[in-house]
């Protein structure tokens, strides 16, 4: 196939699975927002929080997506089962310190947006649930760019595609409640989008373990070393650049949040719908690197 070709297909793919993103966060802003404008503004002051998690997985996935691309480039699959297997286990490491760090940091963070203390009261409601599932935000990242290493974007598509479902379905259950199910407010958004990213997580996994087999659960730990060195050149400088984005996100909703709640909640729906806008580049460029590897 020309090489034109290719991309435009394996672009749309993920730009359909990209679009799943925006709509899951944009899902998320719409049932907040009936709640009022207080829990609307305090799901904006997550978003910065959440981008930040986002970028630091980013950053490792661009450094898993180079490595790993090279090597099916160079090796077919001979290696890559085992360097597939020590990417999960290092992920997981990460993951864990990512959310254990936060968990002790958190009134820290939060006390940087100097947040109101009516909305503040809503932050903690939210994020109480929230912060349980960082974990879950950090690995599929890390699982679809492994997956795209290894040629395959219908995957990540379709654990994108079924967590923005199960959140469309389960939001206004949560948040309102439905039968025997209470009402749990803004924590409910919370968790609906927990249980949405566990279920993406998993679909994320059984692909990968599709894709490739785990011929020994041994870690050698001088090749563990080694492989997370090599990936590290790519994954550096990488995460840098992609933190500049929620840094900026985070001091224009500080910025913002300066004026009024009501403008805080007005940017947290317009930065949603700017998401849009992005889908097609970001959908390039996250196959560019896998096919050019």
């Amino acid at each position: 196939d020309k090489i034109s070709h290719i991309l435009i297909k394996q672009s749309s793919v993920m730009m359909f699975g990209l679009l799943s993103v925006v709509i899951f966060n944009l899902t998320d802003a719409f049932y907040v927002g009936k709640l009022g404008v207080d829990q609307l503004a305090a799901l904006g002051f997550v978003f910065p929080i959440a981008t930040f998690i986002i970028s630091l997985a980013l950053g490792f996935g661009v450094g898993v997506t180079a490595y790993v691309g090279r090597k099916v480039g160079e090796s077919g699959n001979s290696e890559v089962g085992k360097i597939v297997y020590y990417i999960l286990i290092w992920g997981v490491i990460l993951a864990v310190a990512i959310n254990l760090l936060f968990i002790v940091f958190r009134n820290f963070v939060l006390n940087l947006f100097a947040i109101e203390s009516t909305v503040l009261v809503l932050v903690e409601e939210y994020i109480d649930i929230w912060q349980w599932s960082i974990i879950f935000i950090f690995l599929p990242v890390v699982g679809n760019h492994i997956l795209r290493a290894l040629g395959d974007v219908r995957s990540p598509f379709l654990n994108l595609f079924a967590a923005s479902l199960i959140n469309i379905i389960l939001d206004p259950v949560f948040i309102f409640g439905w039968k025997f199910i209470p009402a749990f407010s803004i924590g409910g958004a919370a968790i609906a989008s927990l249980i949405a990213r566990i279920v993406g997580f998993l679909i994320c996994l059984y692909a990968i373990k599709k894709k490739v087999t785990f011929l020994s659960l041994k870690i050698d730990c001088t090749y563990f070393y080694v492989l997370i060195k090599n990936i590290s050149h790519v994954w550096g400088p990488a995460t840098v650049v992609l933190l500049l984005v929620p840094i900026g996100l985070s001091i224009i909703t500080k910025l913002v949040s300066g004026y009024s709640v009501q403008a805080v909640a007005a940017f947290t729906i317009s930065i949603r719908i700017q998401y849009f806008a992005l889908t097609v580049y970001d959908a390039l460029s996250s196959v560019l690197v896998p096919f050019i590897s």
